[in-house]
């Protein structure tokens, strides 16, 4: 298996970053130039992610001593036909349901340095799977500086919220919604029935192609 760091460097880069593109919105308040067209909005993320591929590249990993390894399955989204990228530890491969691990607040030297499975699945959509991990790398921020203070915030905030759990603080829908400024949706009783439906049968399906993949990991794994 190679790691991610590995990828990057061997994939092409135009191809990656057009993918990345097309699955991930440029964030338009992020970037904070309202002048800009849309194809400069566009421009300009292509060069941010580039620039943040290079820093990935550029960084002295640090040992995957987890055994961490990023697994491509196939999944349904919304009625939408997907890829979906899961991180799991080769140490618990063996489990019948192993953990999904979060990368997003990963010190980026360790996730530079984790595996890609070599399974046929995940390398066909190895373009999808390295742009869901970026995506996810950047949730806050593409500058170091920048995610060691959010995740720092995002630290604190979880630590309050232990803090009103612990205290018996709890809010309601209703807080949450007038809190961001929503008003709830009406309810249609037998579209809630279908829509539970759908979302029953695509959960089932993604947990049936993640133990097919995870099975052929396995093997690959054992055969090493």
């Amino acid at each position: 298996m190679k790691t991610v760091q590995q990828w990057l460097k061997d994939v092409d880069r135009e191809n990656l970053l057009g993918t990345y593109q097309f699955l991930c919105t440029p964030d338009f308040l992020l970037l904070k130039n309202e002048e800009m067209s849309v194809a400069e909005v566009y421009n300009r993320q292509k060069q941010i992610v580039s620039d943040f591929i290079d820093h990935l590249v550029g960084l002295d990993t640090q040992p995957n001593e987890d055994r961490m390894i990023f697994l491509a399955v196939s999944a349904y989204y919304e009625g939408r036909a997907d890829t979906r990228t899961v991180l799991i530890s080769a140490n618990d491969i063996e489990k019948d349901q192993p953990d999904h691990y979060d990368w997003m607040m990963t010190d980026r030297e360790k996730l530079a340095g984790y595996d890609i499975a070599d399974t046929e699945a995940t390398i066909d959509e190895i373009y999808t799977v390295l742009a869901q991990i970026i995506e996810n790398a950047v949730f806050l921020g593409y500058s170091q500086k920048s995610f060691i203070e959010e995740r720092e915030k995002l630290y604190l905030s979880l630590k309050k919220s232990e803090e009103d759990i612990e205290n018996g603080r709890v809010y309601t829908s209703e807080e949450v919604w007038a809190h961001l400024g929503l008003k709830p949706e009406k309810k249609d009783p037998r579209a809630e029935e279908l829509r539970t439906n759908v979302t029953r049968a695509e959960l089932e399906y993604g947990q049936y192609s993640f133990r097919r993949e995870l099975n052929v990991l396995r093997h690959l794994l054992a055969n090493k």
